[in-house]
């Protein structure tokens, strides 16, 4: 439902970055009672498909209308960098 989609404005990228940072343990900084530390995980397997279908829905849909979904792991803020050069966009 993007306006630019349509309006024929310059070339649009649609990106989508998955984070590994979101799914690697970490510590709480709560004790789990023997000198060590709870550990959580951003995002578990459950929200992960939820997520993945999410993802390659939109990727549908923008396909539908013309457009597309670049899709990347890794730190945002070195994949946007590297996909702008890729891309030889600014």
């Amino acid at each position: 439902d993007n306006e630019l989609y349509h309006a024929g404005a310059h070339k649009v990228y649609s990106l989508f970055i998955f984070d590994p940072s979101d799914y690697s343990p970490r510590p709480t900084g709560i004790s789990d009672g023997k000198d060590g530390q709870l550990i959580s995980v951003t995002h578990g397997p459950h929200f992960t498909r939820r997520l993945l279908d999410a993802v390659h829905s939109l990727r549908r849909n923008l396909q539908s209308i013309g457009g597309n979904l670049i899709v990347r792991n890794g730190n945002p803020l070195e994949v946007i960098p590297q996909l702008a050069r890729e891309l030889q966009v600014e």
